[in-house]
């Protein structure tokens, strides 16, 4: 019988060996602080192109055990997200409360998944024994596959997406018409693992080490094992790459290039932000702690409404007030509905109003209990004091205690201007909710938000990209900061700072477009369930044939 190799990925038998890993491990370390940089707060997103190339290289040149190659990628995933779920949710922040370790703990729960299964990227072995022929096909499957899963399991899709780095690259999102976000993320990778390949295949003199009777380790190089020279087997593949890297941008020019002129459906829209949250004004944080919703409502109202009023003197014509900014159901408590009836009767806007209703059962502060009636809602006002409709949160925030009963029915409202619509919070994380309004012909969404600094640096620029997914315009309106007005393009036209709270109005003129939205919107995430079920093909294919490996060695 064979002998077998130990399998312990700390397999490292000599201190050439020992070498080779502790340098897998520092390159696995390198791809993960290139990753964090890439997005923001450093915002480095060139860096995502080539971050990935050293853990490729710690997997196919310096890892001596399949374990090994298995770890690096687990690795620097980890170091991405822990960095940037440490700056989230520092220890401290939620001091003595374990949920505040239950990020981390996330963590490490999908890298362990990352490392048993051997994704996103296929292990050694595999493409070994497949003379790696998947070696670009595995890990941009896979990678997408696996920011899929994270994006429909809820596993922390806010933070750490790839396509986030590329929000400023306007060529590239355009792509996000015709597949979605998962279309650009598969763009990114490919070209990582392009350039990898070429290293791994013009450096063997690294890549000759013993290999182990285990099958794990990278042993040879990509053109090795086959019986022919490596060049066409390399150079094709390359050649693909690069021409599908080219092509997607050039594709994403001619995107913006045909664009219609929108000029004569222009309109200017304005976000409010008061520049506070409930804890920064003691007056109204003891209102709301003595739950005091009427007075409370008079509090606010006191800040918000000679912003309006400055939003319409500088022309706007539709006004998006901030998340929960009453904890009252204005139609249900007549001084408030006078109160904002007379305002936009005064100014002759539309009104975008959010407002939370906490039964009494539920908790003051962060967590607020899984409680029957709760409700975080907007609504549309218009200039004549009428209540268009009420639309509540599509997508509730499990781990804050968020459970509404509000039925999601997706209203749309129709306009002189065109077509309007609303969402709130957590929705515009998820890419269904902004979709299934523009196939119901909204033209122009608002969405208001009460973001903490951390997530307010990542949330913004989910609405990029549901811009320019579905050809829509979005208006988004915070309490302190992040506030933003974005073109159907996904251009940013006006944006408050996310590094500090500022009392301010942003003003845009927004292009209303055609209503019939793009590829995308007709076809939902596609592309991404695609690359999903690719990915878990190709994890059976390989550990079908670790099976056979197996049969062969008894």
């Amino acid at each position: 019988m064979p002998h077998k190799a130990p399998s312990s990925i700390f397999s490292t038998a000599s201190p050439a060996k020992t070498g080779r890993f502790v340098i897998g491990l520092g390159l696995s370390i390198l791809s993960g602080i290139l990753l964090y940089l890439s997005f923001p707060p450093f915002d480095l997103g060139y860096l995502a192109w080539i971050a990935f190339v050293p853990v490729i290289v710690a997997q196919f040149i310096f890892a001596n055990t399949d374990g090994q190659g298995k770890l690096f990628p687990a690795l620097a995933w980890a170091i991405l997200m822990g960095i940037i779920l440490l700056e989230t949710f520092p220890l401290g922040y939620l001091r003595g409360d374990p949920v505040g370790f239950l990020p981390l703990l996330g963590v490490l729960i999908v890298g362990g998944l990352i490392f048993l299964l051997g994704i996103p990227n296929g292990t050694v072995g595999f493409h070994r024994r497949t003379g790696y022929r998947f070696f670009l096909l595995f890990p941009t499957v896979g990678w997408v596959g696996f920011e899929y899963l994270r994006h429909k399991a809820q596993l922390g899709h806010l933070w750490g997406m790839l396509y986030i780095t590329q929000h400023n690259n306007l060529p590239l999102i355009q792509l996000a018409s015709l597949g979605g976000v998962w279309l650009v993320s598969f763009i990114v990778i490919l070209a990582n693992y392009a350039l990898g390949l070429a290293i791994i295949t013009y450096t063997p003199s690294l890549s000759q080490v013993p290999s182990p009777t285990s099958g794990g380790g990278p042993g040879r190089g990509p053109g090795e094992g086959r019986g022919e020279g490596e060049g066409p087997h390399v150079k094709i593949p390359l050649a693909v790459a690069a021409a599908v890297v080219l092509l997607a941008h050039g594709l994403g020019f001619a995107l913006l290039g045909s664009q219609p002129a929108m000029e004569s459906s222009l309109l200017r829209v304005a976000a409010v932000q008061v520049g506070g949250d409930l804890g920064d004004f003691p007056e109204v944080y003891r209102l709301w702690w003595r739950r005091d919703w009427s007075g409370m409502a008079r509090a606010v109202l006191d800040d918000l409404e000679p912003l309006t009023r400055e939003a319409a003197a500088q022309g706007a014509k539709l006004v998006v007030w901030p998340e929960a900014s009453l904890w009252l159901d204005p139609q249900e408590h007549p001084p408030t509905k006078a109160r904002l009836v007379r305002l936009v009767q005064e100014t002759g806007i539309y009104l975008v109003s959010a407002y939370f209703i906490l039964p009494d059962e539920g908790n003051l502060g962060w967590w607020l209990g899984f409680v029957p009636g709760m409700r975080n809602e907007a609504t549309l006002i218009s200039p004549d004091g009428q209540f268009l409709g009420v639309y509540g949160q599509d997508h509730p925030i499990p781990f804050t205690g968020e459970a509404f009963i509000t039925e999601r029915t997706y209203p749309t409202y129709q306009t002189p201007f065109g077509t309007l619509a609303t969402i709130i919070c957590y929705d515009n994380v998820f890419t269904d909710t902004t979709r299934k309004l523009v196939r119901k012909g909204a033209q122009l969404v608002a969405h208001t938000t009460h973001d903490f600094q951390p997530m307010v640096v990542y949330d913004p620029l989910h609405d990029v990209f549901r811009a320019a997914e579905n050809r829509v315009s979005i208006v988004k309106a915070d309490w302190r900061y992040g506030s933003a007005i974005i073109d159907p393009y996904g251009r940013v036209l006006a944006a408050s700072p996310t590094d500090r709270r500022a009392k301010m109005v942003l003003i845009a003129d927004v292009p209303l477009p055609s209503p019939s939205g793009t590829f995308y919107t007709r076809t939902g995430d596609w592309f991404g369930l695609l690359c999903f079920l690719g990915m878990v093909a190709l994890i059976g294919y390989d550990f079908s044939w670790k099976k056979v490996y197996k049969r062969r060695l008894l």
